[in-house]
């Protein structure tokens, strides 16, 4: 590449990165309004339908005549992020007219889905609610004057929007951690710290049934959640987190965690995410014999932190 290329290129990298507040807003729109969900139903059942933009504002509450060419004008860009997929074709009197189907990340954005396969969808939207948002640039406390931990057992629609985006998302995760992972063969009982709803250990006692389960989180989350048996002493702890990678260039995947740290950091004080060599450290001074890292689901590792019993 020439440098009159790459300058080029950098130009319009430097203009996207001006521009990188439209397409979360767009897409925050599309998954409130049920756009995803409505494509993905529609055209993913493998017949190759699409929909246009006027068919897909009928499917949505409002009256706005203008409706259609709105949604096309949102919808376009989601699939020049291949978010979606489009096609055009002429109509008759010339105008050309786009059609959308779902792309393959769809499957991951349908809301519907969290009950059951899981979906970052409420992830996506907790990330992007005016609680979280006005916290950005200065700590959760200062901006709510309590931590964000507190905060949902003060305000119950953020409580249902912080719950439902830690169950879905741990759905999607704990799915794909149980189709590889055999660690939890031999468990007799099992804690899940910072349990939320208790979605994990239902996933867990669903597949194993012999294993206890007890959910440790606060008072507001566990309202709903169910209870289990205490715990004995000594055993396995099961860590499931993103790593850190030591460097960007090493781990393809680097940005997520690297973003996944920046929100630690805005939401939660102290809060941060860990190289595998950290938590080989906090793994020893905790009174483990050391950190085991078993294998991976999207962007989570699964950790294994042996303490053995006393004689």
């Amino acid at each position: 590449m020439s440098q009159q290329d790459q300058e080029e290129e950098t130009g319009k990298l430097a203009i996207r990165l001006a521009n990188a507040a439209v397409l979360p807003m767009v897409l925050k729109s599309a998954v409130e309004l049920n756009i995803i969900d409505i494509i993905f139903t529609a055209t993913s059942d493998g017949g190759g339908a699409v929909l246009s933009s006027s068919e897909i504002a009928a499917r949505i509450p409002t009256k706005n005549p203008d409706a259609s060419v709105l949604l096309d004008r949102m919808l376009r860009l989601l699939a020049s992020y291949d978010i979606l997929k489009c096609l055009t074709c002429t109509k008759e009197n010339g105008e050309i007219e786009r059609a959308y189907s779902a792309g393959p990340i769809c499957k991951f954005l349908v809301k519907s889905e969290g009950g059951s396969g899981g979906s970052v969808a409420p992830l996506f939207l907790l990330h992007h609610d005016e609680v979280f948002m006005k916290s950005w640039g200065i700590p959760f406390n200062r901006a709510y004057g309590m931590t964000a931990f507190e905060y949902p057992g003060t305000d119950q629609r953020f409580n249902s929007v912080f719950n439902q985006a830690m169950s879905s998302h741990t759905t999607l995760i704990m799915k794909k951690i149980l189709d590889i992972y055999k660690g939890f063969d031999g468990l007799k009982v099992c804690v899940d710290v910072g349990g939320g709803t208790g979605v994990t250990l239902n996933i867990i006692t669903s597949k194993y049934p012999h294993i206890k389960g007890i959910n440790y989180d606060l008072s507001h989350v566990l309202a709903d959640a169910p209870s289990y048996p205490a715990l004995p002493s000594n055993g396995k702890v099961i860590i499931v987190e993103s790593l850190l990678p030591v460097s960007p260039e090493n781990v393809a995947s680097s940005h997520i965690v690297f973003e996944q740290d920046l929100l630690m950091l805005a939401q939660n004080p102290g809060g941060k995410e860990r190289t595998q060599k950290e938590f080989e450290v906090l793994a020893k001074k905790s009174g483990f014999s050391g950190c085991e890292v078993m294998c991976c689901a999207y962007n989570s590792w699964v950790m294994e932190f042996e303490k053995r019993a006393l004689p």
